[in-house]
């Protein structure tokens, strides 16, 4: 005779097991949360100014002297393995003393990029035209914002502190709305649309 009782027992059992192995898998799939960590940024004064980029060329006759371009450059690490998308928000001040007073030029950059494999050594960068850092003087300030999902994720500045300067100035009304202030974003390029676009590529993130 067949003991159903201790049939249905085993089974049971079995079941049970089968939906807690269900749930450990799932918990051991469970997405990890992205992030965002800068490392370090860098972008003002002398020590940041880069000459245009050289390429060999069949084109005859002598380039003229190279110039220099302001860059600011930061790096980060990221997680998990992949992110689909990351937008980096690029700041800078250049300042020149006129007639007595300093006048600014606040420089902004929104930079979409995709495909960021997780890792610890990434690398961005965006150039100020060699004719704006001649014209209105070099960098003095530099500040990025990284995005995901529409968030802010991840903030720095250089310098840290001044006391000339708010916390968040560059989007602190007292700077951005100053009449010593003027906003000059067609002089920051990003990488695709500078010369520096060919330059060690497989060290960069690819632009959206």
């Amino acid at each position: 005779m067949i003991n159903y009782r201790r049939q249905g027992s085993v089974l049971f059992v079995v079941v049970m097991l089968l939906g807690l192995g269900s749930d450990c898998l799932a918990q051991a799939r469970a997405p990890q949360r992205a992030s965002v960590a800068i490392k370090k940024l860098e972008g003002r004064g002398r020590n940041a100014l880069v000459l245009t980029p050289r390429y060999d060329s069949n084109v005859s006759g002598e380039g003229r002297e190279l110039r220099e371009w302001g860059r600011v450059r930061v790096e980060y690490a990221t997680r998990p393995e992949w992110l689909d998308e990351l937008t980096i928000r690029f700041f800078a001040l250049g300042v020149m003393r006129v007639e007595g007073r300093n006048l600014y030029s606040l420089y902004r950059k929104e930079v979409r990029y995709m495909d960021i494999k997780g890792d610890s050594d990434h690398l961005a960068e965006v150039y100020v035209r060699p004719s704006a850092i001649e014209r209105y003087g070099e960098i003095a300030a530099v500040a990025v914002e990284f995005v995901l999902d529409g968030k802010v994720v991840d903030v720095a500045t250089d310098p840290k502190k001044s006391k000339s300067l708010p916390e968040q100035w560059w989007k602190d009304p007292r700077v951005v709305k100053s009449e010593a202030v003027t906003i000059r974003d067609a002089h920051i390029l990003n990488r695709k649309e500078s010369p520096f676009a060919f330059a060690n590529m497989q060290d960069f993130e690819a632009i959206k």
